[in-house]
């Protein structure tokens, strides 16, 4: 949503300052060199600062020219970043949702182990991964997601004073944070900068992308629940009683067994258990939920809204005015 936007950004920042910068050409190099490489080897950093003086006069309108090589170390070093990002995101948001949701799941498990312990269900559920079941987990995910999610996502992605306060106030602060400099300057987090076009879709996608990661969440754990009880209950003799045939996947001790019927069963009425609690819940149950689960993004929407009208203001901030593009 933000990364092409920010380039564009940085190239006419950058063309701006040295136009305002005529005598001081090196300095601003230099500058921009350490904000935008800081952490990268002496060696590469006064490689990329010589690069950039070599190319001063290289500037499209208002666009300041970065060199081929220079970018691709940006981009790279952006998207490494992302990729760290998006995998600590998805740790800690499961971690969230087992602290959060964790006193859900016996009630779950209980809903469905009466159909579990029937045998109708092991004829009908326990036949293998099969299209028709492939189709059915896929319906029962979709189903509980759009029981959870509004068509508008900001009726859950707003936020008020208060709420804003407190998620930028959790945020940890192992590093310095430049938000904090922009709020201190006056820059407000609120109203929530609403992203158009293609970045709407794209948020969109998200928020619903978020929603089927919980209800996935949720059956996952369900079914891990159902199979630990079947293979404590459910011997290799029971299943083929029940099921009409048997397929063993692992053997345990002590003949416990992991079966194709036990996976395909537990994993059936894994996807079925979120439906119980997305559908029976109240509205204002329901808005709590929404509430815990979106609040990592939610975090990351008010710094954008900062970061948005840090931009707007950067000539006021930094005392280098950005023409705009024309």
């Amino acid at each position: 949503m933000v990364v092409r936007w920010h380039i564009v950004f940085l190239k006419r920042y950058i063309g701006a300052w040295l136009r305002e910068s005529r005598g001081k050409e090196d300095e601003v190099y230099n500058a921009v060199t350490e904000a935008l490489f800081g952490n990268w080897p002496e060696l590469i950093k006064g490689r990329v600062a010589n690069r950039l003086y070599r190319t001063r006069e290289a500037k499209l309108g208002t666009i300041f020219y970065l060199p081929v090589y220079i970018r691709v170390f940006l981009y790279g070093q952006i998207g490494l970043t992302l990729f760290r990002a998006l995998v600590r995101s998805v740790m800690k948001s499961t971690l969230d949702l087992l602290r959060t949701g964790v006193r859900g799941i016996p009630p779950l498990i209980t809903a469905v182990v009466v159909v579990f312990v029937t045998s109708d269900a092991w004829k009908i559920f326990g036949g293998g991964f099969t299209v028709r079941f492939c189709i059915l987990v896929i319906f029962l995910l979709l189903a509980s997601c759009c029981f959870l999610v509004h068509w508008d996502p900001w009726q859950d992605l707003g936020a008020d004073e208060t709420e804003a306060a407190q998620l930028l106030g959790d945020i940890k602060r192992k590093h310095p944070m430049k938000f904090c400099e922009f709020t201190r300057c006056g820059i407000k987090s609120l109203p929530i900068a609403k992203p158009r076009g293609s970045s709407a879709l794209w948020l969109r996608l998200r928020y619903w992308t978020i929603a089927l990661f919980a209800v996935m969440v949720f059956a996952g754990l369900v079914s891990a629940g159902l199979i630990f009880v079947g293979v404590i209950l459910i011997s290799f003799q029971e299943t083929k009683d029940l099921a009409g045939s048997v397929q063993v996947y692992l053997r345990i001790l002590s003949g416990a067994v992991i079966t194709k019927q036990l996976l395909s069963l537990s994993f059936t009425l894994g996807a079925l258990a979120p439906l119980f609690l997305v559908a029976a819940q109240r509205p204002d149950d329901r808005a709590s939920f929404m509430k815990n689960l979106l609040v990592r993004h939610r975090r990351a929407l008010l710094v954008y809204s900062i970061y948005c009208r840090a931009q707007a203001y950067s000539g006021v901030l930094t005392e280098v005015q950005v023409f705009p593009q024309t």
